[in-house]
């Protein structure tokens, strides 16, 4: 699947993606890191960007008139565009990300069981969730009726997709803008709170950096 980013000039050193099962994988080191080294490096091209999403079929409903409707609007058109995408199937020259987002989505809270729940009945966490539906729900009845056939995709489909983009985009600045932005394999990294290693945007090289 990286042959699609390297395709795209992916710049990849010292890690790879390990697969315990189909549900279950991470990115690990293979070699000792130093201070300051470049690890991953993804030109603008291989990135999905509000533009990106925009130039799309789908992206043309996102007039300025809808973008005032909605609560989270590029949220929105991101998670609009992924299921534009995965329409396509083989077609699609994302197929290569979307193959990886997750088939199990009992860990994100929206998608919580009963026994989750209990564990947190008092606190404000549940309030939270609650809000955070509603806004989704809000965001999705605009997209049905704004966008002819969107309503094929059900509400629990589309927030599933909405999920992974919320945890997944970055922020940055792109020539003094700020954007939110998906970068393919760099949104599989996992840090601590505290992290260590640093990400931005290089206009200079027009590519995504992540570097220890």
């Amino acid at each position: 699947r990286l042959k699609n980013l390297y395709r795209k000039e992916l710049f990849l050193k010292k890690m790879e993606i390990s697969f315990i099962s189909d549900n279950y994988r991470f990115c690990r080191a293979t070699d000792n890191i130093y201070k300051n080294e470049i690890l991953f490096q993804l030109p603008l091209e291989g990135i999905i960007s509000k533009d990106t999403a925009k130039q799309s079929s789908i992206g043309k409903y996102f007039t300025p008139q809808i973008e005032q409707r909605l609560i989270s609007s590029v949220h929105s058109l991101l998670t609009s565009f992924l299921l534009n995408e995965m329409d396509k199937g083989n077609e699609s020259e994302w197929k290569f990300y979307i193959d990886f987002l997750p088939s199990n989505y009992s860990s994100f809270p929206s998608f919580y069981g009963e026994k989750e729940y209990n564990y947190l009945k008092g606190t404000q966490f549940l309030e939270f969730l609650e809000d955070k539906n509603k806004d989704m729900k809000k965001d999705y009845d605009v997209l049905v009726d704004a966008i002819p056939g969107f309503s094929k995709y059900d509400f629990n489909l589309f927030k599933k997709i909405r999920e992974v983009v919320g945890s997944r985009v970055f922020g940055v600045k792109i020539k003094g803008k700020s954007k939110i932005i998906l970068v393919p394999f760099a949104d599989l990294l996992n840090h601590k709170n505290q992290i260590s290693t640093h990400w931005n945007f290089n206009d200079s090289t027009n590519s995504f950096l992540d570097k220890f």
